[in-house]
């Protein structure tokens, strides 16, 4: 029977759903990626104009970034 270290299994649940999350996200964006704007608006001025815009590629990647760094520091945590 092939025992498994505590902090390792501990650290394994932590990581385990944002690398599920991540990939859901990036299959959800990549799938319905012909229907976002090349523009996204992303900063909106009181009035809801919007007044700042990014690309999908970088809201791909900041969403990427974002889930993986709350993985790391988690799994730092746990």
């Amino acid at each position: 029977m092939v025992r498994i270290d505590p902090i390792r299994r501990l650290v394994t649940l932590t990581v385990a759903p944002y690398a599920l999350s991540i990939t859901l996200y990036v299959s959800l964006f990549l799938s319905c990626c012909d229907r976002i704007p090349e523009q996204m608006a992303t900063y909106f001025s009181w009035d809801g104009d919007a007044d700042g815009f990014t690309s999908r590629t970088a809201t791909l990647w900041f969403g990427v970034l974002i889930l993986a760094g709350f993985g790391v520091l988690f799994a730092l945590l746990a």
